[in-house]
């Protein structure tokens, strides 16, 4: 087989679209594939099977999970980010960032607020958003 019949992170990435760019593949190419699957920046049809397997599984994911709603209480400190402000997660009593819509923030930034927000995960990570959805 010549170079040009093997894919790269770029030329995936290019296939698949929109969400998926060539630093993400190499990320899932990192995770899932062998050296067997590997030539250099080179990929094996063997490694292409394991990295859309691995996106196909995370799709499926994505799909059946639903944020759940917790309760949030708004805290004094500020953030620089209109879209944002800080709360308390009252279930693990951690400091987080809560999504709001910027029309919204002047009317539920007030110190010791209650806020019903969706909980869901976003690369791994806590996403709270408000209001709920």
């Amino acid at each position: 087989m010549t170079e040009s019949e093997y894919e790269t992170c770029k030329s995936l990435a290019e296939q698949l679209g929109k969400p998926y760019t060539a630093m993400r593949i190499g990320k899932l190419r990192a995770a899932v594939c062998l050296d067997e699957d590997l030539n250099g920046k080179y990929i094996f049809p063997s490694g292409v099977l394991k990295i859309l397997a691995q996106i196909k599984s995370e799709i499926n994911v994505i799909e059946t999970a639903s944020p759940s709603v917790v309760t949030v209480r708004v805290l004094h400190q500020q953030t620089g980010n209109p879209r944002f402000l800080f709360a308390e997660d009252l279930d693990t009593r951690k400091k987080v960032r809560v999504s709001v819509p910027q029309r919204h923030k002047d009317i539920v930034n007030h110190k010791g607020k209650l806020l019903k927000v969706n909980k869901g995960d976003q690369d791994g990570q806590s996403f709270y958003r408000y209001p709920v959805r």
